[in-house]
């Protein structure tokens, strides 16, 4: 199994900026979901958004897409590098400056290198990266696109995505049970 960093088998684009007046909680025309740290859970939160004018979005790679994965960049130190999957998308959506998105190129399973981000070893490799201050820590993208991360071949990809989610599953029925 091949080690490669990350900005070798992935494009990281970090969120947009703006004024602090352009965020609404209610969408007006031309305007924009903006994903946050509050929306980066196991999966993307979709019920607590803001709504930013889409001209603050300089580059059409800083829109959403299914199979990207968000990965917050500033925050605490205990939630700095925390990520999520975009599964699906109910609208047209950006992330604000403080995540940015992962979006694997050919060849690398989005859910494969999600599960391989989310690793507890791999997410301590990423807050050891980090820059903190008193309150805040941050992950630049220089230093998560040196982070080394083995990449099997696409079949293997595909069979240990599918053997921990067989494992989640009957971890979420005993939970239930």
């Amino acid at each position: 199994m091949a080690s490669q960093p990350l900005g070798e088998i992935a494009d990281i684009v970090r969120g947009i900026s703006f004024p602090k007046d352009a965020k609404s909680l209610v969408p007006r025309d031309g305007d924009v979901a903006c994903l946050r740290t509050t929306n980066v859970q196991r999966e993307v939160e979709w019920d607590d958004l803001w709504f930013v004018p889409t001209e603050h979005v300089k580059r059409p790679d800083q829109l959403v897409q299914p199979g990207d994965i968000l990965i917050s960049t500033a925050n605490s130190y205990e939630l700095v590098g925390k990520v999520a999957l975009v599964s699906a998308i109910p609208g047209q959506a950006t992330l604000g400056a403080f995540i940015s998105l992962i979006r694997p190129r050919q060849g690398l399973d989005p859910k494969f290198l999600y599960h391989q981000l989310a690793w507890g070893r791999t997410q301590s490799r990423i807050r050891e990266t980090a820059s903190t201050t008193t309150n805040i820590s941050n992950v630049s993208s220089k230093k998560l696109a040196a982070l080394a991360l083995d990449v099997p071949p696409g079949d293997e990809q595909r069979r240990i995505v599918a053997e921990l989610e067989k494992q989640f599953s009957r971890l979420d029925e005993a939970v239930a049970n």
